[in-house]
């Protein structure tokens, strides 16, 4: 008997230890992964940057987003964009073949590597863009989704985001 009732224990302390992971990043990433991926497409379309250019996206993920990092890699697939996931411990290997990395949550330090090769940081923990951790990301305003562009971070990765974008965006110098 006691030996059940400790199973019992232990699987609803994981349950509960997962919740909290989930919750975790819900909180983190406020607009659905598909919604996102829409609203990315559409940013690309007014990056000049990106002008005449096929966009390969990298989603750099960590232990705790590796249970998202398909459902991303899949999410652009569906809109067109070529698309795939790598740890970012293996970031430096891959970058090069990208002209946009995903920031997954749970990710960080890539940012610099963005900067150097000239490749788009996006995300959709609105939180990264606030703190200079990635260019553009997505977040929610008054309940509706709401693009926030790092100025600096942008330019820094030499990417060329148009005026009309940058007056749709919460812009974070």
């Amino acid at each position: 008997m006691k030996n059940n009732q400790y199973i019992r224990l232990v699987l609803v302390l994981l349950l509960c230890v997962f919740g909290m992971f989930h919750s975790l990043k819900a909180q983190d990433m406020p607009i659905p992964i598909e919604t996102q991926v829409k609203i990315f497409k559409k940013i690309f379309q007014f990056n000049l940057s990106f002008r005449n250019q096929r966009v390969t996206v990298i989603v750099a993920y960590s232990r705790l987003s590796a249970g998202i990092k398909d459902d991303i890699v899949a999410a652009f697939k569906e809109q067109g964009f070529p698309a795939r996931a790598v740890p970012s411990k293996d970031l430096e290997k891959y970058i090069s073949k990208a002209r946009a990395v995903y920031i997954a949550p749970g990710v960080s330090a890539v940012d610099k590597l963005c900067k150097e090769n000239g490749v788009l940081s996006i995300t959709g923990v609105p939180s990264m863009v606030q703190s200079g951790k990635a260019s553009v990301g997505l977040g929610t305003q008054n309940g509706k989704p709401r693009i926030f562009i790092h100025k600096t971070q942008s330019l820094e990765e030499n990417q060329e985001l148009s005026d009309n974008l940058l007056r749709l965006a919460k812009v974070i110098q």
